[in-house]
């Protein structure tokens, strides 16, 4: 009877260890201010966000939730944006997507910073295989950025953007410090 009670208790265990290692991010908490232009594109504001989840490297598929990235953050993947996503840059971070960003058709993605000087967040999003964008700006897409150092590197398509022949989606820039490029396509477009 004992080993019974000992092999339903190791089986219980590995259970739970299995069940916590499939859950999804859990949300984080904690106010992280930011900065934004509103509507008009003339007024800046202040904003603060309490809830939020965590950029990693793991984090690559981004959806219609408040994410923020700190510190040095590389994601080996292709990150994937659906729903309304809203990133925040936090002063001093370095996220690298490696093999870009692509938003989904009806996807919106708005980028925030801390401050607008030396210390402002950084993205860098690349994409150095045949044709797609560094940040691939889908039909019926939209990108707004408020602030933060972004660059963005395509090799196809373009560094924002569309990829050749394809209808691209909404950009918006409204502050931050952006570089576009691409070795065939257009830098924004």
């Amino acid at each position: 009877m004992r080993k019974w009670k000992q092999r339903l208790f190791s089986l219980l265990l590995c259970a739970a260890m299995l069940f916590s290692l499939c859950m999804p991010a859990s949300a984080a908490e904690g106010d992280v201010s930011f900065f934004y232009c509103d509507e008009s594109g003339k007024n800046w504001k202040t904003g603060t966000c309490s809830t939020y989840k965590a950029v990693t490297e793991d984090t690559d598929e981004w959806e219609d939730s408040w994410y923020v990235a700190e510190g040095a953050v590389n994601i080996g993947r292709r990150v994937g944006v659906s729903g309304n996503v809203h990133l925040i840059l936090k002063d001093s971070c370095e996220l690298e997507t490696e093999y870009g960003i692509t938003l989904y058709e009806g996807a919106s993605l708005t980028i925030y910073a801390q401050s607008d000087g030396e210390k402002m967040g950084k993205l860098t999003a690349r994409y150095s295989g045949s044709t797609d964008a560094g940040i691939k700006v889908n039909s019926g897409s939209t990108i707004t950025i408020n602030g933060g150092e972004v660059t963005a590197y395509g090799s196809g398509g373009a560094g924002i953007g569309s990829v050749y022949r394809s209808e691209g989606g909404e950009i918006t820039i409204n502050g931050g410090k952006v570089t576009a490029s691409s070795f065939s396509g257009a830098g924004i477009g």
